[in-house]
C-alpha cells in the first residue's frame, strides 16, 4: 500500500510530519512518498511510518532522486 497526501508521518508513534505526495512506483516496484518533516527527524536511513488509519505503513528516509537509471536526463560534456 502507498501512503497518500495528508497522511501523518510517525517516528516511534510521535507525529513528525505530513506526506505531500505518495503513490506506487512501477519502475521501482514499491510505493514511494514525499513528506515534510521536522528538521531534527530527517536523517537518511531513519525508519518512519505513515499513519493511514488501520495499521501504519513502514518506510525509510532516502536521498533524492528515487530513480536515476533510464531517466530522460542527459549528461552534457
Amino acid at each position: 500500500r502507498a501512503v497518500r497526501d495528508g497522511a501523518r508521518v510517525l517516528v516511534d508513534d510521535t507525529d513528525v510530519g505530513v506526506v505531500s505526495s505518495g503513490s506506487f512506483s512501477p519502475t521501482l516496484g514499491h510505493a514511494i512518498a514525499l513528506a515534510y518533516l521536522q528538521p531534527d527527524c530527517g536523517e537518511l536511513g531513519r525508519e518512519v511510518a505513515g499513519d493511514v488509519g488501520r495499521k501504519p505503513i513502514p518506510g525509510r528516509i532516502v536521498a533524492l532522486p528515487f530513480y536515476t537509471e533510464g531517466t530522460a536526463r542527459i549528461s552534457v560534456c
